[in-house]
């Protein structure tokens, strides 16, 4: 159990794949009866999590983007249904990428953790320098989210 400001997630990355399954339906459908209209119950990657349903990513990207200068990128990053909200968050030019498998909104996709990282060297080369502009760069290194 992890408790955060306003939701509290199960994690059952290291549960027994045999009979996780059926614990997590089971458990979900609890928790969906149990709760109010102001809860929901959200599934991601071998997590559930229940949280006010006013309180998710988009709301914490909108509050960063109203206090940024004009001239920012804005960047997000996520590997789970629950950063969808943010994704959907950012303005026309910002710039979204899911990492690992499943389908996203995000404009880019990347395998791994590593070749996230391996992205943002390039771009931070890139601006740097004055080179390329940031999409030229990460389109040329990434690749469209996939569903799969």
């Amino acid at each position: 159990m992890e408790p955060k400001s306003a939701s509290i997630a199960f994690h059952y990355r290291r549960a027994n794949p045999l009979v996780v399954h059926d614990c997590i339906t089971s458990l979900k459908r609890e928790l969906e009866d149990a709760i109010g209209p102001e809860l929901q119950v959200l599934e991601g990657h071998k997590v559930l999590e229940v949280r006010l349903r006013a309180m998710n990513k988009r709301t914490a990207v909108l509050a960063a983007l109203a206090i940024a200068p004009a001239n920012t990128l804005a960047l997000a990053v996520g590997d789970d249904r629950t950063d969808e909200d943010m994704f959907a968050a950012l303005p026309d030019d910002g710039l979204s990428i899911r990492i690992g498998k499943g389908p996203s909104t995000a404009k880019l996709h990347v395998e791994s953790p590593e070749a996230l990282r391996a992205l943002l060297g390039r771009l931070l080369s890139s601006l740097l320098s004055g080179r390329a502009a940031v999409w030229h760069v990460a389109r040329a290194t990434a690749q469209p989210p996939r569903d799969s």
